[in-house]
């Protein structure tokens, strides 16, 4: 599982734009609320979710 931090996820967001933008403004908004973390998969493949909890997706700390 890949893991970003915080400031990582800050940095990339000036690389984005469009849809995903909206995203990682969302996402920031929600870690300057309180220390969480983020589990992030594809939504596309079978068992999305359960892929992500066994370490096949990225996980913003």
């Amino acid at each position: 599982m890949k893991v970003i931090s915080q400031s990582e996820l800050e940095k990339r967001e000036e690389e984005v734009d469009g849809r995903m933008k909206r995203k990682m403004k969302a996402l920031i908004k929600l870690f300057e609320s309180g220390k969480t973390s983020v589990y992030i998969c594809d939504g596309r493949i079978k068992k999305p979710i359960t892929n992500a909890l066994n370490s096949e997706g990225t996980i913003i700390q």
